[in-house]
């Protein structure tokens, strides 16, 4: 039974006194100042849709209607011009043409509006076009007239294509997430001086600006570039991978060569000799900048596609920020590793100082601990040395000193560290070397001093050398290797000075 204290009710007691079109800003809606009949929208969508100038005006500008009592309907330009008719209209296609991600929510307001629970809808959502193209579009409808049961009579609404705002809003997005993700790694490489973890951090943030699917840092290496750093390679492909560059027709040679960027998105045509390191997958598009130092290519940046013509210039314009950001921090890699060499070097010998035997020497340690290797370390002290400077002078005793030093660093193996441990005592790390090596390697050096010619002054040092030697577990500490190697020579010392002792704990081992 109709109610006759509703709102449809109290309508249908009233006449229609006036009723008028009106301009939103967004379409067209019916206003009603008094009230309306069924039969009056039926008029004015009879009016106002068969005239051929208005129709048409209403068109263009996005209007469109829907008279389900007359199975009828208006389609806009717009809707036309993604694939659909006005039949589609009339069948409710909307829901299946929503893209999936906006579904869920353009669904509850198109049951909300088909149960009578609201009349008016305003929003954007994603449409999917006949041709497959995916679309923003900002809407707004209303119901105009209800049955009694509150099935919709009349649709009316405004659709405007905004695609072209959304994609500069995420244009807009996408430069400030660039900016940001730059302003990060520009920070952390003038915070980090190393450059193992610089390269680290290049990786991580270049893949928040640019999809790939491979990157490397490479440095030139002779006739090679060395790989240093890496995103997306296989751990199998990494140890100690290089790419020939000379005498060979591929992008990283001309990139290197140039001093420019290189942007290839067809290798194979492109560059056939390029090397491809991985054979269950093909680099298809290749981006490769040079890592200039001072005018001098001491490297490059390549980032690798799966896919054929991926890269644009918005990605060379990225990369290109992000390589002058590794050139800096190789620079200062470069500056860094000059200072701490300066710092760890002794300068009147010319061999590591004790800054470098906490440097070097500890890591070489820790490698030995690590991979259950020995390691033979020799503490060699230069006899009646004193006596030498006081005899001569201190500046005869330097280069007692430096003659020492030089028969010391012209008797090692290439993994040998030699270090002036202070005064007139040297510490050698022998990397590998079991006892039996390590006092011959000492002997060696003894005779050679022993042997040598008298200088001017007629001297001819001898040295005292304690020998230890033995595979670090983790209760050991390199501070101990030295002290039984002390102890060692103190022994070479009181059995008459200028010969080798081997510690007791190696005698003991």
């Amino acid at each position: 039974m109709r109610n006759p204290n509703s709102p449809q009710g109290r309508l249908r007691a009233m006449k229609p006194k006036l009723r008028s079109w009106q301009k939103t800003g967004i379409g067209f809606r019916l206003r009603y100042m008094d009230a309306v009949t069924d039969s009056s929208i039926a008029r004015d969508f009879d009016t106002l849709f068969s005239t051929p100038l208005v129709m048409k005006t209403l068109a263009r500008n996005g209007v469109f209607a829907i008279d389900y009592r007359n199975n009828r309907a208006f389609a806009n330009e717009l809707w036309l011009s993604w694939g659909y008719t006005v039949e589609d209209m009339l069948t409710g296609t909307i829901l299946d043409i929503v893209h999936p991600e906006d579904r869920e929510t353009i669904a509850s307001h198109y049951h909300r509006l088909l149960s009578g629970e609201e009349d008016f809808y305003t929003g954007e959502y994603r449409i999917r076009t006949k041709p497959g193209r995916t679309v923003w579009v900002s809407v707004s409808y209303e119901v105009l007239e209800r049955e009694e049961d509150g099935k919709p009579v009349f649709f009316l609404g405004h659709d405007e294509d905004v695609t072209a705002l959304h994609e500069a809003q995420d244009e807009i997005r996408t430069r400030l997430l660039e900016i940001e993700t730059l302003k990060d790694l520009i920070e952390g490489i003038h915070q980090s001086l190393d450059l193992a973890k610089t390269i680290d951090l290049v990786m991580d943030h270049l893949q928040k600006v640019i999809r790939f699917d491979r990157a490397s840092v490479q440095l030139v290496e002779g006739d090679c570039l060395h790989v240093i750093g890496t995103y997306g390679f296989r751990d199998r492909m990494l140890p100690d991978l290089r790419f020939p560059i000379k005498g060979m027709s591929n992008p990283p040679a001309r990139a290197l060569e140039t001093k420019k960027t290189v942007i290839c998105n067809n290798l194979g045509r492109d560059f056939p000799d390029f090397v491809q390191v991985d054979p269950e997958v093909t680099i298809r598009s290749w981006l490769g900048i040079p890592l200039v130092v001072n005018e001098v290519a001491e490297g490059l940046l390549a980032i690798d596609s799966f896919q054929p013509g991926y890269y644009t210039e918005q990605h060379v314009i990225l990369a290109n920020t992000v390589a002058r950001q590794i050139a800096m921090a190789l620079e200062h890699a470069h500056a860094h590793r000059h200072v701490s060499i300066k710092a760890e070097t002794d300068k009147l010998t010319g061999i590591a100082n004790r800054y470098g035997l906490d440097g070097q020497g500890q890591a070489l340690f820790r490698v030995a601990l690590q991979e259950g290797t020995p390691l033979g370390l020799l503490l060699v002290d230069i006899d009646r040395f004193k006596v030498t400077n006081d005899r001569h002078g201190h500046e005869h005793g330097d280069k007692v000193l430096g003659a020492v030093s030089a028969v010391v660093a012209g008797n090692l193996r290439g993994d040998d560290f030699p270090v002036r441990y202070g005064g007139d005592e040297f510490v050698i790390l022998l990397p590998g070397a079991n006892i039996q090596e390590a006092f011959s390697i000492a002997e060696r050096i003894r005779l050679r001093i022993a042997y040598s010619a008298p200088d001017e002054k007629g001297v001819a040092p001898t040295v005292s050398i304690g020998v230890h030697s033995g595979i670090p577990s983790e209760k050991d500490e390199l501070h101990e290797y030295i002290a039984c190697a002390d102890r060692a020579m103190y022994e070479a010392k009181k059995m008459g000075r200028n010969r080798s002792c081997i510690s007791a704990e190696s005698l003991k081992a």
